[in-house]
């Protein structure tokens, strides 16, 4: 077998939390985005049987499998339609990208999520950076063909450190490193609320809410990330954090997760990404025991520090990077 045949490509995505801007930054708001140390990895061997065999792992075990016809990328087996037809409309779509498909005689990947995959921490996001890295394309042109987001999580995947991303339109946006690390991170948590949001149908409901002109909101929610960014004190933070939560409210006409579910909490409360079941951020003066009880008495278990979710090394650049879509 050529040496070409036997080469084993691996790669890995860092998994993403986006602190500001969601569903605005859709529109051009700035956000506020940070990496997790938990992402997805993918290793890739080629053979020579004329199938790509396709194996996908979280800290569950095996939870997909399928089998694509490494020339056309028919669907030959699988485990589940819907994620069969995902991925297949993923590797057609690196193929569209590719000047030849380097996995054409066959090919077996495997992906090992270091989270649940019902987790909403970016495990279609690492996907779609993956493979672009596996096919050698633009990950940002790949992302455009499959989903409706704004690119923020794809380019966390490939990041160590928080940003601040913004659409300038439709086809281009800009990311840089963000001086976000606080001095009262030891006050903030992720919680998953158990309900993983399918984000390509809530971004359709937030434009079908919304087809008149947001510019005011953009607008503020923009200065509100400024303003995070540097912030000192946890309890500015929170007034930040609660304007934000009333300004989305708005927008999407419905109730703060917080008054909607924790009206009781000693802190605040934010919606991160799609609302109504993904991760949100809690900050609070009162110990890691307070919290801890409070939201497993509500049956919610999955509780992050700030620090030991969050990718904060220090950037080796200053400059805005430009994408195109």
């Amino acid at each position: 077998m050529p040496e070409s045949m036997e080469s084993k490509l691996d790669f890995r995505a860092n998994g993403k939390l986006l602190i500001t801007g969601e569903y605005l930054v859709i529109d051009g708001a700035k956000a506020l985005a940070i990496p997790t140390v938990l992402g997805q990895d993918l290793s890739c061997k080629r053979n020579d049987n004329g199938v790509i065999s396709w194996n996908a792992t979280d800290v569950n075990g095996l939870w997909f499998e399928a089998e694509f016809k490494s020339d056309s990328i028919e669907i030959l087996a699988s485990s589940n339609e819907g994620t069969a037809l995902f991925i297949q409309s993923l590797l057609k779509s690196a193929l569209e990208l590719c000047n030849e498909n380097p996995f054409l005689s066959g090919a077996v990947i495997i992906t090992r999520l270091d989270f649940d995959r019902f987790l909403g921490l970016g495990s279609s996001s690492t996907i779609i950076a993956l493979v672009a890295s596996m096919y050698g394309i633009d990950k940002y042109k790949l992302h455009s063909k499959v989903s409706k987001g704004s690119g923020y999580d794809i380019a966390c995947a490939g990041v160590s450190y928080p940003i601040l991303f913004r659409r300038t339109d439709k086809h281009n946006a800009v990311f840089s490193p963000a001086p976000f690390n606080p001095e009262f991170s030891n006050s903030l948590y992720f919680i998953y609320l158990g309900n993983k949001q399918d984000t390509n149908r809530e971004i359709n409901r937030y434009k079908e809410l919304n087809k008149f002109e947001l510019q005011k909101q953009i607008q503020e929610v923009s200065e509100i990330t400024n303003k995070i960014i540097e912030v000192k004190e946890i309890a500015t933070f929170a007034s930040l954090i609660e304007r934000h939560e009333q300004i989305l409210s708005a927008v999407l006409q419905t109730k703060t997760i917080q008054e909607r579910l924790f009206n009781d909490f000693n802190g605040f409360i934010k919606s991160l990404g799609a609302w109504g079941g993904d991760f949100v951020l809690a900050g609070t003066t009162s110990n890691k025991a307070y919290v801890k009880d409070y939201f497993e008495e509500k049956g919610i278990r999955v509780i992050y520090p700030y620090d030991d979710l969050v990718l904060k090394q220090k950037a080796t650049i200053n400059d805005e990077i430009s994408i195109r879509f």
